[in-house]
């Protein structure tokens, strides 16, 4: 699969988890996300989906309610933990407004 394949689908399934989060986020309690298979994300797709939850939930809601587990291997973990927390990063820095 090219480069560009694999950013529309993740893209596209993105879409598809914000719309589904948002339809069903009053009745959410806690939102466990499982990337048993992934081994890579890309950063805006971290942002797309992270960072805009970060930003309309804030850090106390974010924190208690998103969980993040399953990784397909411990450099997975590290490297998928590491983009989320750029992206969260970089919506803080909006918010705060110190970009």
């Amino acid at each position: 699969m090219a480069n560009s394949e694999i950013l529309r689908e993740q893209g596209n399934l993105g879409m598809r988890l914000e719309i589904r989060f948002w339809c069903f986020y009053p009745m959410v309690i806690i939102l466990c996300l499982i990337f048993s298979s992934v081994e890579v994300i890309s950063s805006a797709f971290a942002d797309e989906i992270f960072g805009k939850l970060f930003a309309f939930m804030g850090e106390k809601d974010f924190r208690e309610r998103i969980r993040i587990n399953a990784f397909a291997n411990e450099e997975a973990k590290s490297l998928i933990s590491l983009i989320i927390g750029k992206a969260i990063k970089f919506r803080k820095s909006i918010s705060a407004g110190t970009l």
